[in-house]
């Protein structure tokens, strides 16, 4: 069993208990036991260009942005946050192009992350499963300290299928040794035999690029705007103004992080 509060995220131990013996126990199968499962949740770091024609409206930069964002947030209360759902990437283009009628397209740059429950002093191997598939290279994890390490380490991905983990002196990169697997159809990634002994954030997190604008829910997940990385950039189009040359003046945003 995996739920949330409608308010906030994970129940305590007391809540999951009385959850199960006051609703759960009623209603189960005789020969069935339930067990509470703690739902995890996918973030979304959006960030969101938004070209728009400064002649087809009187309102300033600011104003339009304040929409978009709070359009988005609209989105993210309404359409996630909840078990079995999407972040169509399509769905962002029409609450952003929705927003005001000078905004004439937008550009999406995306990151997804989610959490790895840690056993400290331990030797354990993880398993995070983020159940989308994720774009080559483009794996890391914050900062943590193993046994018998001074240095802050990391763990990322060398593109072919291979967790490698390593850390930083002066500035360069020192690989420590491969410590595990990444399913990047899957979205499934395995580090092995792991000593963390304490971390430098309040939870170790593994973050990558989705290899597809849309991103789900599988089975105990929730999907979710991380909303202290939630960015919206107004570009203003010089090229909408109907000049011969005005592509010239085109302001291009990278598809890419």
């Amino acid at each position: 069993i995996s739920a949330k509060k409608a308010s906030g995220r994970n129940f305590t131990f007391t809540e999951q208990q009385l959850i199960i013996d006051q609703v759960i126990e009623k209603h189960k199968v005789v020969s069935v036991i339930p067990e509470f499962i703690e739902p995890v949740f996918i973030e979304v770091d959006l960030s969101v260009f938004v070209y728009y024609d400064t002649t087809l409206t009187v309102l300033g930069a600011d104003d339009i942005k304040s929409t978009v964002v709070d359009n988005l947030l609209s989105y993210d209360k309404q359409e996630l946050r909840k078990f079995n759902r999407v972040m169509r990437g399509s769905a962002i283009n029409r609450v952003v192009e929705g927003s005001d009628p000078s905004i004439l397209s937008c550009v999406q740059r995306l990151k997804i992350s989610r959490p790895i429950t840690v056993i400290f002093s331990k030797q354990t191997t993880y398993n995070a499963n983020i159940g989308n598939p994720l774009a080559k290279g483009t794996i890391k994890s914050n900062g943590f300290y193993l046994q018998g390490y001074d240095e802050v380490c990391y763990f990322d991905d060398d593109s072919n299928g291979t967790i490698k983990l390593f850390y930083l002196l002066n500035g360069e990169r020192i690989d420590i040794r491969n410590a595990g697997t990444i399913n990047y159809d899957l979205g499934q990634i395995q580090i092995n035999n792991l000593i963390i002994t304490r971390l430098v954030e309040n939870e170790l997190k593994v973050t990558a690029t989705p290899a597809s604008p849309d991103v789900a829910s599988v089975f105990n997940q929730i999907v979710l705007f991380n909303l202290d990385n939630l960015s919206v950039s107004m570009i203003a189009d010089a090229s909408s103004k109907g000049r011969i040359l005005s592509g010239n003046k085109f302001q291009f945003t990278k598809n890419i992080l």
